[in-house]
């Protein structure tokens, strides 16, 4: 059954489509603020209704400045790796395993620590327009 599945489209009684996607037919984009990180958005415009998954991969050496969303929180799981990240003005160690919950105008950052790919999931709500302000 699995060499077949590309996606699979059903249709809810409310008449949503529900879907199955196999991550590794889903593009990777470059994420342009950070360095050695990729994007890919796991359920988005095409299948969100209420949020967004996005999935995110950051290589060994890997970070995301300092920056923080006046529109949107966000929740995360992290899949693989570790990761240092910053919330506010403390300073985390984040495992795969760990979840983290990242509240509007709050001001973070990430650096890979480890000698792995650390992946995480990023969940967001809809918005029709997202901020992202970089903190020096």
């Amino acid at each position: 059954m699995e060499k077949g599945i590309r996606k699979l489209i059903i249709y809810h009684h409310t008449g949503d489509p529900m879907y199955v996607k196999k991550t590794d037919e889903i593009k990777k984009e470059i994420v342009e603020v950070a360095e050695k990180t990729e994007i890919q958005w796991l359920i988005g415009e095409d299948t969100g209704k209420e949020f967004f998954m996005r999935k995110f991969t950051m290589k060994p050496g890997g970070s995301m400045p300092k920056h923080y969303h006046n529109n949107y929180d966000h929740e995360q799981y992290l899949l693989k790796g570790k990761l240092e990240l910053g919330l506010g003005d403390e300073v985390f160690q984040v495992k795969a395993g760990n979840v983290v919950y990242i509240p509007e105008n709050v001001v973070h950052w990430y650096r890979n620590i480890g000698e792995e790919d650390v992946e995480f999931l990023c969940l967001i709500p809809k918005r029709k327009e997202y901020h992202m302000e970089k903190v020096e």
